[in-house]
Formats: C-alpha cells, structure tokens, sequence
C-alpha cells in the first residue's frame, strides 16, 4: 500500500499488476548471435509472443488506467518488429554505419556466403560429394 495526500487526509491506495497478453501480439523476426569474433549462429528466425506486465495504482474509481493504450503500444511495436532482422547493435563484431537513410552492416566475411543472383532469381539446389551446391536457375 502506499499512502497518498488528498483532501480531507490520507488515504490508502492499492497497487495492481495489468497484465496484457493477446493472441495477435507477436511478431517473426530474424537474427544471429555472435559469440567471438569467429564464433557465431547462423542467421535463423523465431516466432515471438508478447506478453506486458504494469503495476499502476487503483483509482478511486477502482480502474488503474485505460488498457487500449497498453494494447495498442504492445501491437505497434510488434508491427514494428514483424519480418525483420534483429542486430545486437552494441556488438564488438558488427561495425554499423547510419548514413543517407540507410544502415551498413559489416561482418566478418566467414559468417557470409554470397551469391552471384539477380534479383528475383530462382535457386537450384544440388548434393555433389556430400556438398550441398546453389546455383542460379534461368
């Protein structure tokens, strides 16, 4: 309880605890994580639910607050989020570059595996001795 000032004297207000978890707050989004400068995941995708916790205190009128703003904060940032690649921005791995609008983004190039493709182009996938081989499709 914490005792708060109000005309006429002190009054004691509760604390509640709002919980907002709907089924539409969740987002897909991509990322890798490096361990060192030669250690690293591949880059992989998660599906992700969010769920929000507040403690606010009770009103007189017994409400804490109006949860649409909580469920529309909690929806905008998962819009925000969906299809999108997560960097660990503060990574000694990474170099990142804002510039013009854009973000370059450096890695080490053993974590890459670049391919000569137009874009838009279909990839054919092979096995050769073992080795899974990618090349361009017409």
């Amino acid at each position: 309880m914490i005792p708060l000032t109000e005309p006429g004297g002190v009054i004691e207000r509760r604390i509640a605890t709002v919980t907002v978890a709907k089924e539409s707050h969740k987002f897909s989004a991509a990322h890798f994580t490096i361990f060192s400068a030669t250690e690293r995941e591949n880059l992989h995708g998660h599906n992700f639910k969010v769920c929000c916790s507040i403690k606010a205190p009770v009103g007189t009128d017994g409400m804490t607050f109006d949860y649409r703003l909580l469920k529309r904060a909690v929806q905008d940032n998962c819009d925000e989020l969906d299809e999108r690649l997560i960097l660990a921005g503060r990574s000694p791995h990474l170099k990142l570059e804002e510039a013009g609008g854009s973000v370059m983004v450096t890695v080490p190039p053993a974590f890459l595996e670049l391919l000569n493709l137009r874009p838009g182009a279909s990839i054919g996938m092979t096995v050769s001795e073992g080795r899974l081989i990618l090349e361009p499709r017409p």
